[in-house]
């Protein structure tokens, strides 16, 4: 026996709620509307099926994604938002970086003192006895210049004290202070 059709309304409401709520999954949706209490009252209180969600979204896809451009068209025109932004997702992906490649806080001065007064090899492994192996690897790394590296430092030593850390990743993409 086939149930009573919803809505098309409703249906249509649900998805573009959805869609901004940052949900894409029929079945996140399905669920819900049983027991989220913002979803009912956007949805009427329906309760559709994952797969009645699936052939409605199949069935209206280009009304739905005309809708999200007028509405991205006027949120934009309203001055809303300039797309500056870019969203996360949440997606998990392996770090570029480990414990033993970071700059540590009590090793940046001595890092800025060597790189500003232009030490020589000689000088600088005799002022590295204290240096982890990572500030000596920054240190000797010539891909960077010598003002390159006073950026970085500057800019970690300012970072890690604003937001009380111990260290700094080297591999960060936002470590250079650009």
């Amino acid at each position: 026996m086939r149930k009573a059709s919803y809505c098309l309304t409703s249906l249509l409401t649900l998805i573009v709620f959805a869609n901004y709520d940052g949900i894409d999954s029929c079945s996140k949706i399905s669920e819900y509307c049983i027991y989220n209490i913002l979803y009912k009252y956007v949805c009427d209180d329906i309760q559709p099926s994952e797969r009645t969600l699936q052939r409605f979204i199949k069935k209206t896809r280009p009304i739905i994604n005309e809708l999200n451009n007028k509405v991205n068209e006027i949120v934009y025109k309203s001055g809303k938002t300039h797309y500056k932004y870019v969203a996360v997702d949440g997606t998990i992906i392996k770090a570029k970086n480990s414990n033993f490649n970071v700059l540590k806080k009590k090793e940046i001065p001595t890092l800025i003192n060597i790189v500003e007064n232009n030490y020589s090899i000689d000088k600088i492994n005799e002022k590295s006895k204290n240096l982890s192996k990572s500030s000596i690897k920054f240190l000797l790394n010539e891909k960077l210049s010598d003002e390159e590296k006073l950026t970085q430092l500057y800019f970690a030593k300012k970072e890690l004290k604003e937001f009380k850390q111990t260290s700094r990743g080297l591999n960060d993409p936002e470590s250079n202070g650009c």
